[in-house]
């Protein structure tokens, strides 16, 4: 019976698993065809879109995406949909001029697209668009960023639109000629055109309002003018005037003529100081094909432009009543959003200043600043609430028309000059990129700077010049670091991670071959590998999402003072238009000076440099430098840190003399530091394991081999049993995977220092170099490098980063602090500072410490006279963070074996009491 019922049971079980499939399978089809019904409605829908787009009926749009949203979301369709609605609702909103909910519909979009190959390339259209918004809110960086994010995904594809491909290289020429970045400009255009000749049969060259080749032109004719290139600009002019023939061309393609025509007459012009009966001939020249070309109804905007450069003419040549009539014209009739309207004011205030009305110039700039003025609140008169624009044009702007005011009435300057530099000093520093400066990026800058700094030189010291001071010196190191301290953190958080060894060998291969392509000259592959490098930091970052916020957003000195010890001074020099400056910052106040005859100066320390580099000594200038160049009250500290980036950046500090004519290495502990930033900065270690790394290649092929070096390297790794590479085990790609964790790098070893072409200084391994370039990348957590090679801390000019040393490329990578060379130190003394160094690091001494103490221990120590000159011990400088270093350490070697003695003899004895106990134990049982 039992039997029978379950074999019943089991019957009515696989029935039902009959029916429940079938009903599934039933379930299943309607599910299909419910899908494909839906798809069929979504299809319907983006039609329907695309037939309002065209008619422009947008806010119907809104309507209808609103209901696809919610067709698509109820039935869980493919993301594909969702993201592509979501574009239509922000070109909706931006046809209706609302680009804020235009930026947030595309950033919906992009959030919801997938990662196949459809959803990539509506996502680069997502980016494109989002830039476009972007840039109608004059956001330009967030516009650059958004471009480049473009075509970062546009080229990964195997079949990407050629055509938007080159219209977003169009883009970014045209948005890096906005920032000022001249070369990148150059170098995205050079690409599109690349794209073009290479895939013309792949790309719409035909019915086109204007042809890729006459937009190439005309951007270069731009980017040149801009650039002061007048050579090339007009090179480019030519070109264009070839391809446009003004009877066959289309309408477009002669406005793109007549704008091009209209801003080399702008180039001409706008030399307001040196306005020369040359350049009056040129710009009337080109005024006039402007004017002969120039189609007002397809290019208004084209008129105003026109009738500008009319009036700037008229300034130029004195006529200022006419000059001011037509500004005045201009500006009545010109849209209130009209991005040109700050520079058709600041020229009403100029005409106005010429004209000595100085109450109608003050109220014209103070407008300028009200129209770029970007805070919700009315601008104060003070200007102390003003926020920047997003277009650091603008800064540009303030420091030209400040400088033309303070030339010509000094109490207008007074009363408004200042704000014109308080404001453009936070444009800087808001759109600043982090890049090397132009020229014209430098002197706007240092304009800046000195304009606001040299007023404050004449008030009393007091607790308020203390405050302006600091906020000067915060606006000035968030601008100047921005690009060192972001590529630090963003190393030394990576050198935290475990990011795959082929994506650290990829970003290897790519940095070699970025300094074999700048030795051959090859700008444009070195562009392209930039680029590549750029998108492979980029997809890291996307892969480790909370290290992509490793920008520090803005310097606080007050932070820095707070954390100071009482007996630390830090001391640093500024250069502002070839004059110079220093601060003293202790924890309380922060003091300035200018730096009298500078001249005089910089020959004083060549002189007292070329008498180390003999191997002699002159305490005699060691103490007239010391007068010089610190304040008076330094003896009562007993630390001094020194932030230098000038042309004594080479000069050893603790080598000068105080009145006694003693060294300041005797009475004083000095270390360097790249910016304010480094100095007392709190980092992670987590990712370095407490090893000291020695490196010391043995060379062939006429290189000379360092026998004190050899012999320093091997002491240190008695003391510290550290990992040694030495001889055919000293090669770069042994350094590549060993430097990564390590705590201390030690490089006892030769460098190449190359000081017309700074990136390709190198250090020499012993089968290959590794170049500056690629040092940049290293992703490093270490506390400190030692670079015991020759002139490793001398600076020499950097496309990269303008002031650089190979010292400075172990911070860009991670490395807390450095102790490098400022020349070729003998070895015997290398050796022995060196080896006394790490015996006082082992003491628990700080880094400063130790370097100081062992400096004084040589100097102490020395038997003859002439090893006291600075040449033989003051050569190593400490630069980067002041700190205490937790090492692996062994006393000796032989106590390494006494203690693995021990260890086998205890491990041994209880072995030997466990099988005996065991023994007693069985014996036991058998009983």
């Amino acid at each position: 019976m039992r039997r029978k019922l379950i074999i019943f049971i089991v019957l009515i079980a696989g029935m039902s698993g009959l029916f429940l499939a079938q009903e599934a399978h039933s379930n299943q089809y309607t599910i299909t065809q419910n899908s494909g019904a839906i798809k069929a409605q979504l299809d319907s829908l983006l039609s329907l879109i695309d037939r309002l787009s065209n008619n422009g009926e947008y806010q119907q749009i809104l309507d209808e995406v609103d209901r696809a949203e919610k067709i698509v979301l109820t039935h869980k369709q493919d993301s594909f949909y969702l993201s592509v609605f979501r574009q239509h609702k922000g070109n909706a909103f931006y046809w209706l001029g609302d680009y804020g909910k235009a930026i947030e519909g595309f950033n919906d979009a992009i959030t919801a697209n997938g990662n196949n190959e459809a959803g990539l390339k509506q996502r680069a259209t997502q980016f494109f668009d989002r830039a476009n918004a972007e840039y109608q809110l004059e956001m330009m960086t967030d516009c650059y960023q958004s471009t480049l994010a473009s075509e970062a995904i546009l080229t990964k594809l195997e079949n990407p639109d050629y055509d938007y491909l080159i219209s977003v290289y169009n883009d970014l020429a045209y948005q890096s000629r906005e920032l000022a970045f001249y070369d990148d400009a150059r170098m995205f255009l050079t690409k599109a055109r690349s794209v073009y000749e290479s895939k013309k049969d792949l790309v719409d060259t035909y019915n086109l309002p204007v042809r890729k080749p006459v937009s190439f032109a005309y951007s270069e004719v731009l980017i040149n003018a801009e650039d002061k290139d007048e050579k090339e600009m007009l090179n480019s002019l030519t070109e264009l005037e070839q391809l446009v023939d003004t009877r066959t061309s289309t309408k477009q393609e002669l406005v793109r003529l007549s704008s091009a025509y209209n801003a080399v007459a702008d180039f001409y012009i706008n030399d307001l100081h040196s306005f020369t009966q040359e350049k009056y001939q040129n710009a009337k020249r080109y005024l006039a094909l402007t004017k002969s070309t120039l189609n007002v109804d397809e290019n208004p905007g084209g008129l105003d432009q026109l009738r500008f450069n009319e009036a700037k003419m008229a300034y130029n040549i004195g006529t200022y009543s006419e000059a001011k009539a037509k500004f005045e014209k201009l500006s009545e009739e010109l849209a209130i959003d009209d991005p040109r309207r700050p520079f058709f004011e600041t020229m009403k205030g100029l005409v106005n200043l010429k004209l000595k009305r100085s109450k109608g110039a003050e109220a014209n700039f103070f407008r300028t600043l009200e129209i770029t003025h970007s805070g919700r609140d009315s601008l104060l008169t003070d200007c102390s609430n003003y926020q920047a624009s997003t277009n650091i044009i603008h800064a540009t702007l303030f420091a030209e028309v400040a400088d033309t005011i303070k030339k010509y009435d000094e109490q207008l300057f007074d009363r408004v000059g200042s704000k014109l530099q308080l404001a453009g000093m936070r444009e800087f520093e808001a759109n600043y990129q982090g890049k090397t400066f132009n020229s014209r990026l430098k002197s706007t800058y240092e304009s800046l700077f000195q304009g606001m700094l040299d007023p404050m030189l004449d008030e009393p010291n007091d607790l308020k010049k203390t405050s302006l001071y600091a906020d000067l010196l915060n606006q000035s190191e968030t601008i100047e670091n921005r690009l060192l301290w972001s590529k630090f953190l963003l190393n030394r958080r990576l050198g935290q991670l475990k990011v795959p060894d082929s994506i650290r060998r990829k970003e290897q291969v790519l940095r070699l071959n970025i300094v074999q392509a700048r030795r051959g000259g090859d700008a444009q592959a070195c562009f392209e590998l930039e680029n590549e490098l750029e998108k492979l930091e980029r997809s890291i970052l996307a892969d480790y999402p909370k290290y992509g916020t490793f920008s520090q957003s803005h310097f606080d000195v007050k932070g820095l003072q707070k954390d100071l010890a009482k007996e630390t001074l830090i001391i640093k020099y500024v250069e502002l238009n070839k004059e110079y400056y220093r601060f003293d910052i202790d924890n309380r106040t922060i003091k300035c000076t200018k730096i009298e005859r500078p001249d005089a100066l910089k020959k004083q320390i060549e002189m007292y440099l070329s008498v180390i580099r003999n191997r002699k000594q002159d305490r005699e200038l060691a103490r007239s430098l010391s007068s010089l160049l610190l304040p008076d009250d330094y003896s009562k500290y007993s630390k001094l840190v020194f932030v230098n980036n000038l042309i004594w950046e080479e000069l050893p500090f603790e080598a000068l003399c105080n009145k006694q004519k003693n060294y300041l290495v005797e009475s004083t502990l000095i270390t360097y530091s790249p910016h304010l930033v480094f100095i007392n900065n709190e980092h992670e270690s987590e990712g370095s394991n407490g090893d000291v790394v020695v490196f010391t290649p043995s060379y062939a092929n006429g290189q000379t081999n360092l026998r004190g070096a050899q012999d320093e390297s091997e002491l240190i790794s008695d003391c510290f049993g550290s990992k040694y590479f030495n001889q055919n085990k000293a090669t770069r790609s042994a350094f590549l995977d060993a430097s990564t964790n390590a705590s201390v790098l030690h490089l006892a070893m030769h460098a190449e220092i190359n000081e017309n072409i700074g990136e390709q200084s190198c250090f020499l391994f012993n089968d290959e170099k590794l170049y500056l370039d690629e040092l940049y990348g290293l992703n490093l957590s270490g506390d400190m490098a030692v670079l015991s090679a020759c002139s490793t801390g001398r600076s020499f000019k950097d496309v990269r980063s303008g002031n650089a040393s190979l010292q400075r490329a172990f911070i860009y990578a991670g490395i807390t602090s450095t102790l490098s060379s400022l020349w070729e130190i003998p070895d015997q003394s290398t050796q022995e500072i060196m080896t006394s160094f790490y015996e006082n690091l082992k003491t628990g001494m700080t880094n400063g410490e130790a370097i100081r103490d062992a400096k004084r221990n040589f100097l102490k120590n020395a038997d003859d006279p002439n090893l006291q000159a600075p040449y033989f011990w003051a050569g190593f400088v400490l630069s980067g963070q002041d700190q205490s270093i937790e090492l692996n350490t062994v006393s000796n070697n032989s106590s390494v074996w006494i203690w693995v003695i021990i260890s086998v003899s205890v491990i041994g004895l209880f072995s030997l009491f466990w099988v005996n106990h065991k023994r007693k134990k069985k014996v036991q049982n058998l009983a």
